[in-house]
């Protein structure tokens, strides 16, 4: 069985804002105390974040879709740096790594562009360079920053997805506590599909989180995914997931993807074991299996489950 990931990020500090690393580390000092009952020292909950966020050429990440069967993962790049300090690396920066990492693995990587709207026309040219000369293949959104998704300055950038056939990854629902929420959710994406009707639109954390929300989304916009990553805040929740993803199998069937947002949650797992969650279950059919895990991903990448070109050398 063929599985595609469609949603990661690559594992180094250094790509991260200060803001966001510490929303990362508040979650994983909930996540310790609610797992193990114990209270994080600010210098064991250093090493931790440091020992997790620190695989920039993913070969940490290759060993555990192998390990996993995971054949494809789609690495997101995610601009948290517009109105906060930036990060170490800049956003070009950032595009040199991820391209780094897809020439060294093209047959294992799909790399999505990502931006905030506000940082202005360079910004702009700078995605497009990155479909058109890198081969990266879709954009990444993360609109908790501080914007929406029906924000007018984000037309261009959807207008050049329509062109070039790749889809838009966006991040729904509950974010880190030093972000924000989408405040205009779901009339915001209900009117971008509906004008971009076009454009593939994949939900991050969709498929579990918001539920009843999500899933009416997906039944008014056939071009719109939801994906499954955060489920793992739910894994101890083992009847609920099963009721949820029955109710998806049966009104949106072709719209749910597998992702696992690697590495947020691999403190409490593997990408095995991720995959080996759902296997388990015992709620899906094989054909419903192979959707999941392959079918879906495929639809909802469009030209973009194939590269325009290998990334030069």
């Amino acid at each position: 069985m063929t599985i595609i990931d469609m949603h990661a990020h690559i594992a180094h500090g250094p790509l991260l804002h200060s803001h966001f690393l510490q929303g990362m580390k508040d979650m994983l000092t909930s996540q310790i105390t609610q797992d193990y009952g114990v209270d994080l020292r600010p210098g064991l909950l250093e090493r931790i974040a440091a020992r997790r966020l620190n695989d920039p050429d993913c070969s940490q990440l290759l060993a555990e879709m192998d390990a996993a069967g995971i054949a494809k993962t789609v690495l997101l790049i995610a601009d948290f740096g517009f109105g906060h300090d930036e990060s170490e690396l800049d956003l070009e920066a950032m595009y040199e790594q991820y391209y780094a990492v897809l020439k060294a693995n093209p047959d294992r990587f799909i790399v999505f562009g990502g931006t905030d709207p506000r940082r202005g026309g360079w910004a702009l040219d700078l995605f497009e360079h990155g479909l058109r000369d890198l081969g990266f293949r879709g954009l990444k959104l993360y609109p908790a920053c501080g914007y929406e998704i029906d924000d007018a300055a984000l037309y261009p950038y959807y207008e050049i997805c329509e062109r070039y056939g790749v889809p838009v990854l966006l991040h729904t629902g509950p974010s880190l506590s030093t972000m924000r929420g989408d405040q205009r959710y779901p009339a915001s994406i209900l009117e971008t599909a509906r004008r971009f009707a076009q454009v593939n639109f994949v939900l991050g954390h969709a498929a579990f989180q918001n539920f009843d929300t999500n899933l009416s989304v997906a039944c008014q916009r056939r071009n719109v995914f939801l994906e499954t990553s955060g489920f793992q805040r739910l894994i101890d929740r083992r009847d609920e997931i099963k009721q949820r993803l029955a109710v998806v199998f049966d009104r949106v069937p072709e719209q749910v993807v597998f992702g696992t947002d690697w590495p947020v949650f691999n403190i409490r797992g593997t990408q095995r074991d991720w995959v080996t969650y759902f296997l388990d279950l015992g709620v899906l059919e094989e054909s419903q299996t192979e959707r999941l895990f392959h079918r879906n991903a495929l639809a909802a990448l469009g030209n973009a489950s194939e590269p325009v070109h290998t990334p030069p050398p």
